[in-house]
C-alpha cells in the first residue's frame, strides 16, 4: 500500500505508464539514483494525464540518449599534481667525492714445480709451414723429454716405503698421432710396485705435450734406485726419447730412512 501511494505522489500518469518508465530505467547503469528520479519527475510533469504510453517511452528514450552522450563527452578528470609543503626538507647536494682505490701488489715467487730436462740434444722446431717441418723427427714415432714435474725430480730423496708420484712431460715429435692404443710400459730396473704399463688415454697429435704419471712405492732399504720406461705403439714398436728416440724415461730416486 505504501509503494502505491508513493507512485501516485511522484507521477500523475497511470500506473501502467509508470511501470513502462521504470522498466526502461533499469537498463541504465552507473547513473546516480537521484539523477534518474529528477529526470523522471521532469519528464512526467511535462506529460498530460491522457498521454499515450508510446509517447512517454519515446520521450524517455530521447532523455536517456542525451544523458549517455553527455556522459561520454565529459572529459575525464586529470590527476592532481602533488606540491610538497613549503616546510618539507630538501636533499642537499654536496661536493662529489671520488673514492680513492689503494692497490697493494704482492710479488710472490712460485715454488719450482717444474724442472726442464737437462738433455742437450736438439729441440723440436715450431715452424708451422707443414707437418713435417714443425716436428723434430721424420719418422712416425718419436718423443722428446721436456722435463719433470714436482715433487719428484732427478735423484729426489724419498723415505723408505713411501708412496710417491713420478710425472714427466714429453712431446710427440714424430709424424704420427698418439691415441689410446699407445702405452708406456715398464722395461727394466726397480719395479717399485708400479704398474706393468699404463695406456695413453689422450689423443696427442704431433708437436703436442703429454703429462704422464706413475704411482710408485719406494723400496724399504736406503740407497739409489732407478727404473726404465718406454713407449709402445699398437704394433708393439718400442720408442723413446734421446737423439735416436731409443732412450727410456727414467725414474731415479734416493731412498732415505
Amino acid at each position: 500500500m505504501n509503494n502505491r501511494i508513493r507512485v501516485d505522489i511522484l507521477s500523475p500518469l497511470p500506473p501502467r505508464h509508470v511501470l513502462l518508465i521504470l522498466r526502461a530505467a533499469r537498463s541504465i547503469r552507473r547513473l546516480a539514483a537521484t539523477g534518474i528520479l529528477a529526470v523522471l519527475a521532469a519528464s512526467c510533469a511535462a506529460l498530460a494525464p491522457g498521454a499515450s504510453a508510446t509517447h512517454s517511452a519515446q520521450t524517455l528514450g530521447v532523455l536517456i540518449t542525451q544523458m549517455a552522450a553527455q556522459k561520454e563527452a565529459a572529459p575525464s578528470p586529470s590527476p592532481t599534481s602533488y606540491a610538497p609543503p613549503a616546510d618539507a626538507p630538501t636533499a642537499s647536494t654536496g661536493p662529489t667525492v671520488t673514492p680513492t682505490v689503494i692497490a697493494t701488489v704482492l710479488f710472490i715467487t712460485p715454488s719450482p714445480r717444474f724442472r726442464r730436462a737437462t738433455y742437450s740434444g736438439s729441440t723440436p722446431t715450431t715452424n708451422g709451414t707443414s707437418l713435417l717441418t714443425r716436428t723434430l723427427a721424420s719418422r712416425c714415432n718419436a718423443a722428446f723429454f721436456v722435463g719433470d714435474v714436482a715433487p719428484i725430480f732427478e735423484n729426489s730423496e724419498v723415505k723408505a716405503g713411501a708412496t710417491f708420484v713420478k710425472t714427466w712431460v714429453v712431446r710427440n715429435v714424430g709424424t704420427c698421432t698418439w691415441y689410446p692404443s699407445y702405452m708406456l710400459y715398464w722395461h727394466s730396473g726397480a719395479h717399485m710396485e708400479g704398474p706393468d704399463y699404463i695406456d695413453i688415454l689422450e689423443i696427442i697429435p704431433p708437436n703436442k705435450n703429454l703429462f704422464v704419471s706413475l704411482t710408485l712405492v719406494a723400496p724399504q732399504e736406503p740407497g739409489k734406485y732407478y727404473s726404465r720406461w718406454y713407449f709402445r705403439d699398437p704394433e708393439f714398436t718400442q720408442f723413446g726419447i734421446g737423439p735416436n728416440y731409443s732412450d727410456p724415461l727414467m725414474v731415479r730416486i734416493t731412498v732415505v730412512a
